[in-house]
């Protein structure tokens, strides 16, 4: 849905001029230049991704503070990095489309195919997944209580799991 939504819009964009210069050239470059411009943030954002995973290092951040970052940034800074990376690729695709002129039925055809290698140009890529939290071992050794006033409700249950985890590899 997003590939065509970004096809159509990047239609409205080109206006008469585009179709006049052969139809289509410059909606393949301008889908080329989203793809790597999308690829270059998703790039970015898997390096802050990097940056908030070793606040914990960090001299001026106190290591509490630093745990509550992670707790809070790293769930949305991957989830960014991974919606980049789907647009890149969704972009991707429209460029390939548009450069070897597929029709309506090439295009979807191309993207059913996209949809099986795990693409996700379609449906299939738009399932919700649960929002994925790392604890470090200080933060593992909380009580519930602590662990409770600390941390929102999905925090608290990944929490609850984690150190249920963390208390069987331990025995």
């Amino acid at each position: 849905e997003a590939a065509a939504a970004a096809a159509e819009a990047a239609d409205e964009s080109a206006g008469p001029a585009a179709e006049a210069a052969g139809g289509g050239g410059g909606l393949a470059e301008d889908a080329l230049a989203l793809a790597a411009a999308t690829l270059a943030a998703a790039a970015e954002m898997r390096q802050h991704v990097g940056a908030v995973e070793r606040s914990a290092e960090h001299l001026f951040l106190p290591a509490a503070k630093a745990a509550v970052l992670r707790q809070r940034l790293l769930p949305r800074a991957r989830e960014s990095a991974e919606e980049l990376e789907q647009l890149a690729a969704e972009a991707a695709l429209v460029e390939l489309a548009l450069a070897d002129g597929l029709d309506e039925e090439g295009w979807a055809a191309l993207q059913a195919e996209d949809d099986l290698d795990g693409g996700g140009g379609g449906e299939a890529g738009t399932a919700v997944e649960a929002p994925s939290f790392d604890f470090d071992e200080a933060e593992l050794s909380w009580g519930r209580k602590e662990a409770k006033a600390k941390l929102g409700p999905e925090e608290f249950r990944a929490w609850r799991k984690a150190a249920k985890a963390a208390a069987k590899r331990g025995d």
